[in-house]
């Protein structure tokens, strides 16, 4: 996709060269090769937000996101380093909600901000290269004339004052024509609210459907930060009423009790993991995968949990399932024999424990129906992209995966989420297997700081011998030849 809009421009880049050699100096050229440079940098992810899985493109690494100054709770990051300028935004950050606009004159975009309650009046005012860091709304390749038309509104709801800056940004969108699905954009008031209606019908403009990508700035995951703008919904009235008391002031006092009383209920649900420099540098130095001619595709299909299982969910973090399935390569030719979970003769009170009680295969049918209800899937993933999902482990973050081998396909979930003992019983190998007769190896994977991945054979479920995990590591290296793959006897 890359290569093929690379190509397009290109050609409109010459067209506007031999037409308008200035501007295409000035202006062009640098916003192509900035927008395009942003592109290839960032990590494309599938992740969880609402019910629904999605393609998001994660900008975290590139955003040097940090403290505002003014407001030390509140996120911001340069534009510079996330967005292209002529590109139209809408964020969500915590809490806020706004729109950016490219200017025809001036390096940075135009914001329309509101603030909520009817607090402010609205304004179209400069970015000055910064805003608030969160999860992003980029219109792909939107007409001038459409921009005109989004910035003509703005200036005409500027001064205006709305209930919430979500229900601002609604109108300013519906009333330079664009539409989401048969909703009608001027009842919406809240951001999960607006981002679910997205996500399920699209957006338009006029009637025709526009392309758009998911981008988040922050270290949180999707999931994380669509439960922190639920967090922010729900201690709004509180944080707006501690505004307009005087503080040290008795009702003040009250409402500040009230706010951590309620946050403390709500913090099983919506706490955030703090999250320290060692982890956020390790991020940073992520490994990049080798520019690759392979043209290869792969199906990736992630497990959706039901209602039951999306509660847990937020309990005890998400345990998804990745499944991988292809058909070029054929799994005989390196891994012939099934092998058998709980394969000891005479095996010991603890593993009869396993096998006949903790995980029989009843209990491992009702966790699989409310963890992986559904799959959504992903037919056009790259190998650079399933590279980059894998998170990288270091000395201080040993971040590893289960995984298992069938006949039909690959299946891999996260070793350490939230919880030890949760994490212990939502990864098993027979959880992952779901009792298939199928099985051809178990053990665990992970992906080094110098980009080299290694697969062990430590299953105690499965028990996979040496000859059978540098099999698996000969399969694997086929299915991926573009990465360099090693087998580590545990």
């Amino acid at each position: 996709m890359i290569k093929e809009n690379m190509k397009k421009h290109l050609l409109h880049l010459l067209c506007c060269f031999l037409l308008h050699p200035t501007a295409f100096a000035t202006n062009q050229c640098s916003d192509f090769f900035t927008k395009l440079s942003i592109q290839e940098k960032s990590i494309t992810r599938v992740e969880y937000l609402f019910g629904k899985t999605v393609k998001i493109k994660d900008r975290s690494h590139l955003a040097n996101e940090r403290s505002s100054y003014k407001s030390p709770d509140v996120k911001v990051i340069d534009i510079e380093f996330a967005f292209s300028p002529n590109e139209v935004v809408l964020g969500f950050g915590r809490p806020n909600v706004f729109l950016t606009i490219p200017q025809a004159k001036g390096p940075s975009p135009l914001r329309f901000a509101a603030k909520s309650l009817k607090r402010a009046d609205s304004v179209l005012e400069s970015t000055k290269g910064r805003m608030q860091s969160g999860v992003f709304l980029v219109f792909k390749d939107l007409p001038s004339n459409t921009i005109q038309q989004l910035f003509e509104s703005a200036q005409k709801h500027e001064g205006t004052r709305r209930w919430t800056c979500v229900n601002a940004n609604c109108r300013v969108l519906s009333d330079s024509g664009f539409t989401i699905g048969k909703e009608n954009l001027n009842d919406i008031y809240f951001p999960v609210s607006l981002l679910r209606k997205i996500l399920k019908n699209g957006i338009q403009h006029n009637g025709k459907e526009i392309e758009y990508e998911l981008v988040r700035t922050t270290p949180d995951s999707l999931e994380k930060h669509g439960l922190s703008i639920i967090n922010s919904e729900f201690r709004t009235p509180c944080r707006h009423a501690k505004r307009a008391c005087k503080n040290g002031s008795p009702l003040n006092a009250t409402l500040v009790r009230l706010k951590d009383r309620f946050s403390s209920s709500l913090g099983v649900f919506f706490q955030k993991k703090k999250m320290d420099s060692t982890a956020l540098s390790q991020e940073s130095r992520s490994p990049q995968l080798p520019p690759t001619h392979s043209k290869q595709k792969h199906e990736l299909s992630v497990s959706n949990p039901s209602k039951l299982g999306l509660l847990l969910r937020m309990l005890w973090g998400p345990h998804s399932l990745y499944e991988l399935r292809q058909n070029r390569i054929h799994i005989d030719h390196y891994l012939k024999e099934n092998l058998k979970e709980f394969p000891q003769e005479d095996p010991n009170f603890a593993t009869k424990l396993k096998k006949n009680f903790l995980f029989s295969k009843p209990v491992i049918q009702f966790i699989r129906n409310h963890l992986s209800k559904n799959y959504t899937s992903f037919p056009q993933m790259t190998t650079k992209s399933l590279f980059d999902m894998m998170e990288t482990s270091t000395k201080e973050n040993d971040s590893r995966y289960n995984i298992v081998i069938t006949k039909e396909k690959i299946t891999v979930s996260k070793l350490d989420i939230k919880y030890k003992y949760v994490d212990w019983l939502m990864n098993k190998h027979v959880l992952l297997s779901k009792y298939s007769n199928q099985v051809r190896f178990a053990g665990e994977v992970w992906k080094t700081e110098d980009g080299t991945i290694y697969i062990n054979n430590n299953s105690g479920t499965y028990q996979p011998n040496a000859s059978q995990l540098q099999a698996a590591s000969q399969y694997l290296r086929s299915i991926f030849p573009d990465l360099k793959i090693e087998a580590a006897e545990h």
